[in-house]
């Protein structure tokens, strides 16, 4: 039976990510929605996005968004004034997993993947997207900036057709995620990022949420930073 998945915020956490997939019993008939972030922090990047790549090249029906780190690489990647923020928001770990000491470096592949992530994706009530959306705007998906880099979102479920907006790009303990499912029926969100990345109380896990179940499996970080 296919099964919609959501996991956001993977930061090169490469080792995590993989035990998670295999915790799910991740299936070719399933469908995931990646929400963002899959590189920089971690120290396995390129081994992410191979992973991720692997996958698709399989056949299992994947999703992927874009977020704020693969925004700031591309920003990098075509003006290099930016190659500073890029690093300083944990660039030198990507370069580092690809080997490589410029971004210009990285192979074609993984550049033409990065460009080509989505910015949102809608699937029957819920609406997946990387950190947000404008909700002072009438129609909030004109605001795709918003969509990677808000923090402290309140919906308005009528400006998005009532669906719940799955995101991550803001790190919440564990408890708090609970209380966002718990909630879900009114605030019309879930915030499934976990600080994979961030060794702190209530973090350092990666979620697979089920939407349609409105549940989650943890994975505690078994990669080292």
């Amino acid at each position: 039976m296919s099964r919609l998945i959501a996991i956001s915020d993977i930061h090169g956490c490469c080792n995590t990510f993989q035990q998670l997939l295999e915790t799910i019993n991740f299936s070719i008939e399933d469908h995931l929605i990646l929400c963002g972030d899959y590189i920089d922090r971690g120290l396995h990047s390129m081994q992410t996005l191979d992973l991720i790549l692997g996958y698709i090249d399989k056949g299992y029906a994947i999703t992927c968004l874009r977020g704020n780190h693969e925004v700031m690489f591309l920003d990098a990647y075509n003006d290099s004034t930016l190659v500073p923020r890029f690093l300083n928001a944990g660039g030198n770990y990507t370069l580092t997993s690809f080997g490589v000491d410029k971004i210009s470096d990285i192979p074609k592949v993984y550049i033409d993947f990065i460009q080509g992530l989505k910015s949102y994706h809608i699937e029957g009530d819920f609406l997946f997207v990387h950190a947000g959306l404008n909700f002072e705007l009438e129609n909030p998906l004109d605001d795709e900036e918003t969509m990677f880099w808000t923090r402290g979102m309140v919906v308005n479920p009528k400006q998005v057709d009532f669906k719940t907006i799955v995101y991550g790009h803001t790190p919440v303990v564990l408890s708090d995620i609970e209380d966002m499912i718990a909630q879900r029926s009114v605030t019309y969100m879930v915030d499934i990022d976990n600080g994979c990345v961030f060794e702190k109380d209530g973090m350092n896990c990666l979620l697979a949420y089920f939407p349609l179940e409105n549940n989650f499996v943890v994975q505690k970080n078994i990669d080292y930073l």
